[in-house]
């Protein structure tokens, strides 16, 4: 499957300890910054452009962040909060926010009649989340 992530890209993460999530069938992997604090260094870093200013992120005004970034490969879609703390009204709202910019971007438009691919994909990003930031289960079916 296609990846807006570069092999720079993906090693530059690791260095700032932030995840990468696999939306699948849409082919679009996620990357999950932990830190609200050092946002505006740990995306530049990862991505080798300024994507904010440090007056974009004003310091304590956001629990949250969801936005995209432009790549040579294509649009790599990004979420931000403090890894510190589980606070999963933050989880929750970024995940919804990143769920419709990716099916957006695939053409899955959220109607009054179409809503589980857009349930479905929120709840797996945040599943996800539970496992690769906080080391928490992921849901199951089996609960």
């Amino acid at each position: 499957m296609k990846t807006t992530l570069t092999p720079a890209n993906l090693r530059r993460i690791k260095k700032v300890k932030a995840a990468v999530i696999r939306v699948e069938p849409y082919g679009n992997d996620i990357v999950v910054f932990t830190s609200m604090e050092t946002l505006v260094h740990d995306a530049q870093f990862v991505f080798d452009t300024e994507v904010f200013k440090p007056e974009d992120i004003e310091d304590g005004l956001y629990y949250g962040l969801a936005f995209h970034v432009p790549t040579e490969l294509g649009t790599t879609f990004c979420m931000a909060f403090n890894g510190d703390k589980y606070r999963e009204e933050t989880i929750w709202h970024e995940a919804l926010h990143t769920t419709i910019d990716v099916l957006n971007g695939h053409g899955v438009n959220l109607t009054p009649d179409n809503h589980e691919p857009f349930a479905y994909t929120q709840g797996y990003l945040v599943s996800q989340i539970r496992r690769k930031v906080f080391g928490l289960p992921e849901f199951s079916y089996d609960d």
